[in-house]
């Protein structure tokens, strides 16, 4: 079954080592070993494709299988779970006992574990006392979603599946405007109260479009926000410095006291490192982003230690939740700035209550089997976690529309099965059998879509870049080029160019990379996601990305740095302000090509939202519900509609314009290539916002939105462009354009493959208007995509159109000197193929 990519000698040994058990159960899979062994690319298998400087902070393994067996301890007996490994990248194996807690740990056949922190050894074992396996460590889970499954794991899988847009609320906007400002007064270490409020004040102002969500005025949110100015300029006096206060003291209220387990009596945040630092952990597969990376300074014992600080703007009551991930975020850190991070910090801005929170083996062991379980949630498509099935938890849960819709829809559950009883009717009493089915449908599409998708990304961490760029799909040994980039922190641009690294100077950039497409930005050593963005502009020397935020370089170890007493970083954040001092020419980069950016959640985020109750009062999903689900047919106002002059459209564009104006749904306009979409669209744009109507233009694509935009800007409407603006309900399309890419082809036999448009057309073809006449193409060059594509609806618009021809004013000119340089094209000019393809005649 795997040729020659086992050690037989080491598999014996290890045969040797194991203890003899009365009973053997064995999970096998092969087909899914099979299947994980051949995307292997061959040059991985061989030790010497490592590269050198690749940091060793795991090792990888496959399980080639699982039994359970029993071993000696102080004269009892215990179970422990036999694990034989398969090393990815090298032809050894090993055998890894699992014990104590990890014995629940539930693995398979084919799956992938990482082993942090060992180096290879025939034998591991894997205790309460000592190592951790990490299992799907390619699924990177989030730090919150971990923390939160010690409450309901159903509630963390779903917030993962499902993600929506947050709800505008008061304690969720105040509280991100609370976390800037702190952030920026510990960035620019200025706590003063003058300065809080002024710098409270900048970030409502740039807070306005969430403030005007929520319906509440600036006036209003400064006067409740500047309510915490004093408490935050007491906190920052007290705890920001460069040596510890007297006063600097930590809460010691909720449980153990730290000061006592680390050895110290007050504390300081004596230097920022970084804020807002997100980071991704294929060693423990976890990934978050840390409200600030500092260096923390102890008083009697005088260790300085990094640690990150955690900045919760609620109060204590979700202690427990918040320690679980800001412990989480020690691995994250601890992975990244290759130290042990002995600590976090913990900061409840209500209360200004701080709190240490030393890691310790037992609560890192526990938080890693909870995520490991979560992961093996992930990926069993067929069944989510069971409901807690608690009232009082539940009727307060952010996705308890996902989780009863889910139960009533996907699991065929009631009231009574759910534990909820009058709050699941009350959330799934209007879901008929037919929304029931729709739910069920597209969400296991989407389920057998994300299987695939799923493992894309991990290439990222698990192949050499040298193997990725044989395929296109990344750069690796790059270089910043600080003349070609524009980095300003005061405008908020970070456009950084990469070139060859000068170890290797004249290596073309060949890749499959287009203008527009995200990647990732990792070093050479094995920091992942230094920086994620958008390729700006290529070419075979140079490669631009904009970034969404600055590049972080793997963090700099300063004069003085000692592993446990003394961890000195550089500060990126004080860095800033000379980025040509932070960033070095010496430093190598791979550049990933990101093809995992978009996921499955927003997608079934509007499956619920569709099959979601109503606010009371409305009928907007409803309405939906009937159209989209049930295929009702489109209502149209049969009153005669008065349309204005318009001698610039053609009377199929005249004709989608009065369909516009007597919809009551929707009116589905099917236009060809070059038919007139975008005139036709911002013809029936003008008309209904003179009707007094408001209406939400969206597309694609940045440039076809801004083409219409630009049409109806010079037709004297006023626009609010919204979206990025660095890349700066009418359904327009085209039947014959390309399918949504989808990659699982039972996910594809099953419909996901096909958008709404087309969906909508086959079942209402009377919602439809169609664009047949084109101005692009001659009748010449139309009859083969009208022939092959169309089915012959495609005409010219005009004898001008079709009767276009293309002269080149020196054709025969031309063709002679070609004929001169190059005797061997063909037999001579009467027969050559140039003429017969670029002579309009």
């Amino acid at each position: 079954m795997f040729g020659d990519d086992i050690a037989f000698d080491d598999l014996e040994d290890i045969s040797a080592l194991a203890t003899p058990f009365p009973e053997i159960k064995v999970e096998n899979n092969n087909d899914l070993l099979q299947k994980e062994l051949s995307n292997l690319p061959s040059p991985a298998r061989n030790s010497t494709s490592i590269p050198k400087e690749k940091r060793s902070r795991f090792i990888r393994y496959m399980v080639a299988s699982v039994a359970e067996g029993v071993y000696q301890e102080n004269d009892d007996q215990h179970y422990e779970k036999n694990v034989f490994l398969i090393q990815e990248d090298k032809k050894q194996t090993t055998m890894a006992r699992l014990r104590g807690d990890w014995t629940h740990t539930v693995i398979c056949v084919g799956d992938v574990v990482h082993i942090p922190f060992i180096s290879h050894t025939p034998e591991v074992i894997i205790d309460n006392a000592k190592h951790f396996i990490v299992v799907h460590p390619d699924r990177l889970i989030s730090c919150t979603a971990v923390a939160d499954s010690f409450v309901c794991t159903r509630k963390s899988v779903l917030q993962v599946k499902v993600r929506g847009i947050s709800e505008y609320t008061e304690a969720l906007v105040h509280g991100n405007i609370i976390h800037r400002v702190i952030q920026n007064a510990l960035n620019v270490g200025d706590f003063k109260v003058e300065s809080i409020k002024l710098e409270m004040e900048r970030v409502v102002m740039d807070s306005l479009k969430d403030l005007y969500a929520m319906d509440q005025d600036e006036k209003t949110a400064l006067l409740i926000l500047n309510e915490y100015a004093d408490g935050i300029s007491k906190f920052g006096s007290t705890y920001v410095s460069n040596k510890p206060q007297p006063a600097a003291r930590v809460n010691t209220d909720m449980g153990v006291d730290p000061s006592l387990m680390m050895g110290f009596e007050t504390i300081s945040i004596s230097k920022v490192l970084d804020i807002e630092e997100h980071l991704w952990s294929p060693t423990f597969g976890i990934k978050g982003m840390v409200d600030a990376s500092v260096e923390m300074t102890m008083s009697k014992n005088d260790r300085v230690i990094v640690v990150p600080f955690e900045l919760k703007t609620g109060k204590t009551n979700k202690f427990l939740t918040n320690r679980a991930q800001t412990l989480l975020y020690t691995l994250l850190m601890a992975d990244r700035y290759d130290v042990d991070v002995d600590a976090g910090l913990l900061y409840y801005s209500k209360t200004n209550s701080i709190y240490v929170i030393p890691s310790s083996h037992n609560d890192l062991r526990s938080l890693i089997i909870s995520r490991n379980s979560l992961a093996v949630a992930f990926n069993n498509i067929k069944v989510i976690p069971p409901m807690i099935k608690n009232s009082h938890t539940c009727q307060y849960c952010f996705v308890n529309d996902a989780c009863t819709i889910f139960h009533k829809a996907v699991e065929r559950g009631t009231g009574s099965t759910s534990g909820l009883f009058k709050l699941f009717d009350k959330k799934t009493s209007h879901m008929t059998d037919a929304t029931c089915k729709f739910v069920e449908h597209w969400w296991n599409l989407l389920d057998k879509e994300e299987v695939d998708i799923d493992y894309i990304r991990k290439d990222i961490w698990s192949q050499p870049a040298d193997i990725r760029e044989q395929l296109g799909r990344c750069l690796g040994d790059m270089s910043i080029s600080l003349p070609g980039s524009q980095i300003d922190p005061d405008m908020n641009r970070w456009q950084y160019s990469f070139i060859r690294h000068h170890s290797n100077p004249n290596k073309q950039l060949l890749c499959n990379f287009s203008t527009g497409d995200p990647i990732v930005i990792s070093s050479m050593e094995g920091h992942t996601n230094l920086a994620m963005g958008f390729v700006a502009r290529i070419s075979s020397e140079e490669i631009t990305i904009d970034l969404t935020e600055p590049l972080r370089d793997p963090p700099h170890k300063t004069d003085g740095f000692h592993s446990t007493n003394r961890q000195h970083f550089n500060s990126f954040v004080q860095s800033l302000s000379n980025p040509s001092g932070f960033y070095s020419t010496e430093m190598k980069y791979r550049i990933d090509k990101d093809e995992m950016t978009i996921g499955m959640g927003m997608l079934r985020n509007n499956l619920i939202q569709l099959a979601s109750l109503d606010k009371e009062g409305e009928s907007k999903k409803a309405r939906l519900r009937r159209l989209i689900i049930d295929l009702a047919k489109p209502e149209f106002n049969s009153d005669a509609v008065s349309l204005p002059s318009t001698p610039y459209m053609n009377p199929n564009q005249r004709t989608a314009l009065k369909h516009v104006l007597q919809a009551e749904d929707y009116t589905l306009i099917l236009g060809m290539p070059g038919t007139g979409k975008t005139t036709t669209t911002a013809e029936i744009i003008r008309q209904l916002v003179s009707m007094g109507k408001s209406v939400l233009v969206a597309a694609y694509t940045h440039t076809a939105l801004d083409n219409v935009l630009q049409k109806v800007r010079d037709s004297g409407v006023d626009i609010l462009r919204l979206g990025n603006a660095q890349k700066t309900f009418v359904l327009v399309g085209d039947l014959y354009q390309l399918p949504p890419i989808v990659r699982n082809q039972e996910a594809c036999d099953g419909g996901l493959d096909k958008s709404l448009f087309s969906i909508l057309a086959e079942a209402r073809p009377e919602s439809m208007c169609y664009l047949e006449f084109q101005y692009r193409m001659n009748s010449d060059i139309m009859y083969i995509s009208n022939y092959f594509v169309y089915g012959g609806k495609l005409k010219c618009g005009n004898n001008e159109t079709a009767r276009r021809r293309l002269v080149l004013p020196q054709f025969e000119a031309g063709l002679e000197a070609i004929h001169k340089s190059q005797t061997q094209s063909c037999k001579g000019m009467s027969d050559c193929w140039l003429r017969t393809v670029l002579d309009p005649e």
